[in-house]
Formats: C-alpha cells, sequence, structure tokens
C-alpha cells in the first residue's frame, strides 16, 4: 500500500484550531481513500503535538520543542545555507520567512520518517517549502481556486502577511502536477500560471452524502428553535464572513426586492470592516430578519439546510463552493451570484434549481419554489457523491491518466 502525504488542514472536529471548506475537502477525501493508501495529513492548524490516529489517518503534529531542536541541528551543521535559503522567501514569494523555515524543518523530519511515495498539497502556500526537497515531481497541488488577481482575497491575505500575486507568479514554476476544480479554472492556470496542461487534471468535490440530506425532522425543529412559522421565507448562506463571500451584496440585494422573511448567515467574522457592516445592516433593518450563527459542526449542517428555503451564495469569486452542493443534497435551490456562474455550472439537469442573479440589478422571486426536497436531495447525492471524485484522485496519485 503506498504512503500518502497530504497537506492542508483538518476541521475543527477532527482537532482543528478551525474549519475550512478545503479542510472538509482533506478530510471527505481521506477517508475515501483509506482503504487504497496509508494516509499522513501534516495539517498545519492541528492543535496536537503528537501525531494522532484518527479513523485510521494519521494526523501529524507539529511540536515547537522538536522544531527548535531541529532549527538548532540545521544552525549546527550548516548555517549559511539555512541562512541564503531562506532569507528571500519574503522577497521573492511574498510569505513569511520564519513560517516557511518552520514548515521546512518539520516537513523534512516527516519526509524522511514516512517516506511517502506521493505527496498532495492542498494550497499553493507550501511551493516555496517542497521546493527545497527533491520531490517535486512526487507532489500533486490541488488548486481549490486561482484567487491571485482577486482584489478581496488579496486584501485578506495582506493582514495575514501575504502577497499572494507573488506567492503564485513565483511558486508556480515548481508545479510539474495539478488538479483544478473545474475547466475556467484549468485554463487560468495553464495560461496565467503556465502550469502544463499534460499535467493537470479537473476533478470537481464531493459532498457526504451520508451527512447531508433533507430531513423533516430537522426542519421542524430548527425553525422551532428560531420561532418560524412555515410561512416564512428563509434564505441561508455558510461561509466564513470575508468581503469575498459578500454577504453584504446579498443583504443589500434582498432590501432592494423588498424581501420580508429571515436571512440566516452561518461562519466566522474574519473582517473587522465586514462584521461591524453587517451588524450594522442587522441593528437597523426591519424590512426582514438577519440572523448570525457563528459556527455548526459540520454534521449538524444538514438541520440548518433542512430549515431554510433557499441557499444564497453571493461570493464575487469561488473555486468551487462545496456548500452550494452540500445544500443541494439536502434538496435546497440555490441561488448564486452570476459572477461565478462558471464554478457551480451544472447543466441543463439543474436548470431552475439552480438560479444565477445579477445582485445589482435582479429581481428577486418571492415565490416559493415548489420542489420535492427529498427527489432532488437523492438525485444530488448520486451526481455529487465523493466516492466518484475520490475514483479519479485515485488514478492521478497512482499516475493512471494520460
Amino acid at each position: 500500500m503506498k504512503k500518502l502525504l497530504i497537506l492542508g488542514q483538518i476541521p475543527k472536529e477532527y482537532g482543528g484550531r478551525y474549519t475550512t471548506g478545503v479542510a472538509n475537502v482533506i478530510m471527505e477525501l481521506s477517508h475515501c481513500l483509506k482503504k487504497d493508501f496509508e494516509i499522513y495529513i501534516y495539517a498545519t492548524n492541528f492543535k496536537s503535538y503528537t501525531i494522532k490516529n484518527i479513523d485510521g489517518i494519521q494526523i501529524l503534529g507539529v511540536s515547537y520543542r522538536k522544531i527548535l531542536k531541529l532549527v538548532l541541528i540545521e544552525v549546527f551543521k550548516s548555517p549559511w545555507q539555512l541562512i541564503r535559503r531562506f532569507k528571500d522567501n519574503k522577497k521573492k514569494y511574498g510569505v513569511s520567512n520564519l513560517k516557511t523555515l518552520l514548515h521546512f524543518l518539520n516537513l523534512k523530519a516527516y519526509l524522511n520518517k514516512i517516506k511517502p511515495e506521493i505527496v498532495n498539497a492542498h494550497g499553493i502556500i507550501f511551493a516555496p517549502v517542497l521546493k527545497n526537497f527533491d520531490i517535486n515531481k512526487n507532489v500533486i497541488y490541488s488548486f481549490h481556486g486561482l484567487m491571485y488577481d482577486d482584489p478581496n482575497s488579496i486584501l485578506a491575505n495582506k493582514t495575514r502577511g501575504i502577497e499572494i500575486g507573488k506567492l503564485y507568479r513565483e511558486s508556480s514554476k515548481f508545479i510539474h502536477r495539478a488538479i483544478f476544480l473545474n475547466e475556467e479554472m484549468k485554463i487560468k492556470g495553464e495560461r496565467s500560471l503556465r502550469i502544463e496542461a499534460a499535467k493537470s487534471e479537473v476533478i470537481y468535490n464531493g459532498v457526504n452524502t451520508k451527512k447531508f440530506k433533507f430531513c423533516e425532522n430537522s426542519r421542524l425543529e430548527i425553525r422551532k428553535l428560531f420561532g418560524l412559522e412555515e410561512t416564512i421565507t428563509v434564505f441561508i448562506s455558510v461561509g466564513a464572513l470575508t468581503h469575498r463571500k459578500n454577504h453584504i451584496g446579498f443583504i443589500e440585494f434582498l432590501l432592494r426586492n423588498n424581501f420580508s422573511g429571515v436571512y440566516w448567515i452561518i461562519g466566522k467574522f474574519e473582517a473587522e470592516e465586514t462584521k461591524n457592516k453587517i451588524i450594522e445592516y442587522k441593528d437597523k433593518i426591519k424590512q426582514f430578519k438577519i440572523e448570525i450563527i457563528n459556527y455548526v459542526p459540520h454534521n449538524e449542517l444538514f438541520k440548518y439546510y433542512s430549515a431554510a428555503d433557499l441557499y444564497a451564495h453571493p461570493s464575487t469569486s469561488e473555486g468551487q463552493a462545496l456548500v452550494v452542493f452540500e445544500a443541494l443534497c439536502c434538496g435546497l435551490p440555490v441561488l448564486v451570484n452570476e459572477e461565478i456562474k462558471s464554478t457551480v455550472s451544472l447543466g441543463k439537469a439543474y436548470t431552475g434549481i439552480v438560479r444565477f442573479v445579477n445582485l445589482k440589478k435582479s429581481f428577486l422571486r418571492q415565490e416559493k419554489q415548489i420542489i420535492n426536497r427529498k427527489i432532488l436531495s437523492k438525485k444530488c447525492k448520486k451526481d455529487f457523491n465523493w466516492g466518484i471524485s475520490a475514483k479519479k484522485y485515485k488514478k492521478v496519485f497512482l499516475d493512471e491518466f494520460n
């Protein structure tokens, strides 16, 4: 059985400090692949300092005591080489010199210990680290978005000390194999970043169809919790509250259309300006109600999807929104900002169920769509289950595609 090392994050319920869409993808994918590979996850957000076996997957911890020891060893062995290797990371790649060094030392130790045949890096942030090892041909990068030219993403990364444009432009030179979420992203990666077409593949994300389903009892339970009668229309959005997710734009769309129901926003605030504006709207608006729900465990989300009537996806840029597929698997019709139409274009089978709107010009149809949510849920589970995507990942990892 080949050893697969995955680089990225893990969800909060598995020991991560926070949950992201990428973290959920990594864990769901790992569960599907563990029967074919011996899986290790180097999770940058893992709270443990030791290696832990979670559901048959080895999660690698980050021990600062161990890193200090590794730093001292490297300094003693080759101080000038270490300085030369990392002094220009900020200038050349737009990332922190110190963080790059720490990840390098940690990964060096794990690579020597595990000796993986395959490395799957979820995000280009690992490229300035991995370029220091002689494993580039064994690394497959999974791109969950190409946000280097998105103003909101540039601003958000700048606050984290990352020059994302520089990171993408320089790091893409070290990428030999890549996985993209859709054809548009693949074309952009090839044309703008010069990632070779012959060594890239398109694989859509999947959904854990055991977790996401329409449940009538959960619908009644959650609506009762919020004191909502069946006649009240509820929109729901799930995702971090950042500029790019554009919750403010959707609130303004609902205001312009004289919406009179409830808008649920599930996610943590990640931008102070966004936080202040949404709270201001929440306090001032009388026309409809805004509910901010900070965190819901991943395996509880289906209850809120079931309780809502429509899913709102107002993002201004996206790789491929996992939440849209989760909502559909819960039998929920979806409203998408037409700016990101290509990232969730699902063909004629979903015409009318997934609708694209211009948030500044379109009009909202106030009547509820008559949809058999159980039938829709069943169809989506067949179309979007992780098993389909995992088989394609397996082929890529075993180098069986042309």
